[in-house]
């Protein structure tokens, strides 16, 4: 994200629980749960723009605890929010598709239904964003991407790590019976940096609302070990199939017209994506 803002000429700092390396310009440590250090970081920073993509992410950990996602994923929400409105600072919050729950096809217009901990969270920062922007007349851009994948991400928990990983070194990747069939879309980082890059330019001018970022590709996780399965050659690893023990959301697609509308097009299909994130795995063992 840092670097494709940059290429857009952008100067960036960040604001997050760790430093995070990469020379991007200064990195504040800290939690968008403590309002107080937030507003200190934004006075001493300055930004013309936000970009909130602070969140807790994964479903089962959601579930697992749910205080403290809804207290980061709302409530960090709102702090952002808040201290963004006070500044008079736009904001680009990052929602998800999972805030419509289940469904194909979804465009924004879509109402958002979200059934479990982590997705009705997400929606109620979404919700939380469209109420500053009413209330306030905030500028305010709300993204509701699909599932991101690509260099960087080395968090095993999540599915296309996990799958790479286990593939590389000769294991079994692990996934869950209740979803090892159900459709999502995936997009690669690169191409969600940019959707970000357009809506930022265009959230600067007063251009605001609501993004499904998505790239019409759908892929179940089966789908995902037979292909990189057989990109890093061999026979078609068997998964080690799990009962999943966590609530999750079914099948899932996005109608992207609008943010295409603007100009912005998906560069990777899912193939290159994978075959590209293999060879950077492989160069970080």
């Amino acid at each position: 994200m840092a670097a494709a803002l940059l290429k857009a000429g952008h100067a960036v700092d960040g604001y997050a629980l760790a430093s995070i390396p990469g020379g991007y310009g200064p990195t504040y440590q800290g939690d968008v749960t403590d309002y107080s250090r937030f507003r200190q970081v934004l006075t001493r920073s300055n930004p013309d723009l936000i970009i909130h993509l602070a969140a807790r992410v994964v479903v089962a950990h959601a579930q697992a605890g749910p205080a403290e996602a809804l207290g980061t994923n709302i409530m960090g929400t709102v702090n952002v929010l808040d201290a963004c409105q006070a500044g008079g600072i736009p904001c680009i919050v990052a929602s998800t598709d999972k805030a419509y729950g289940d469904g194909l096809n979804m465009s924004e217009g879509t109402p958002l239904r979200p059934r479990y901990i982590y997705d009705t969270s997400k929606a109620c920062a979404d919700l939380m964003a469209q109420a500053y922007a009413r209330t306030y007349g905030m500028s305010v851009a709300i993204t509701r991407s699909c599932n991101a994948y690509g260099p960087g991400d080395g968090y095993a928990p999540r599915l296309i790590p996990n799958i790479i990983k286990a593939i590389l070194t000769g294991t079994q990747p692990t996934l869950y019976a209740e979803s090892m069939h159900v459709c999502r879309e995936y997009i690669h980082v690169t191409d969600l940096a940019a959707a970000y890059a357009l809506l930022a330019d265009r959230l600067l001018k007063g251009d605001g609302g609501c993004y499904n970022v998505g790239t019409g590709e759908t892929a179940t996780p089966l789908d995902i070990v037979r292909w990189v399965s057989d990109y890093v050659g061999g026979k078609e690893r068997t998964p080690k199939v799990l009962a999943r023990g966590y609530a999750e959301l079914g099948n899932q697609s996005l109608d992207s017209n609008s943010i295409r509308a603007l100009g912005w097009l998906p560069k990777y299909d899912l193939g290159r994506g994978l075959k590209e994130l293999v060879e950077w795995y492989r160069t970080q063992t």
